[in-house]
């Protein structure tokens, strides 16, 4: 069975992430790359924007290629888990 999926999407959402990914881009000149609306230009192939959070655009992408790269810090994230965890288990005042 045939399918049209595309081979690589490659996402990012900071500046210099948004450098990385067009490295990879370079070398993988068949995918599409997904750019935080806030570094978005129009004008470049295969560069799409990226509304975040970016939850409803993997809603639409996600079955749309065979490999999902996301350039992102994980420093963000680990920091907001540490900040709910510390909040969870904060004694009652």
């Amino acid at each position: 069975m045939k399918t049209d999926r595309k081979p690589w999407a490659i996402y990012a959402i900071t500046r210099h992430g948004i450098e990385i990914a067009e490295r990879l881009v370079s070398d993988l000149p068949e995918a599409d790359l997904y750019v935080s609306e806030k570094f978005f230009r129009t004008g470049a192939n295969h560069v799409f924007p990226l509304q975040l959070p970016m939850g409803p655009t993997l809603e639409k992408t996600f079955g749309s290629y065979d490999c999902h790269v996301f350039v992102i810090s994980v420093g963000s994230p680990i920091a907001r888990r540490k900040a709910a965890s510390a909040v969870a288990h904060a004694p009652s005042p």
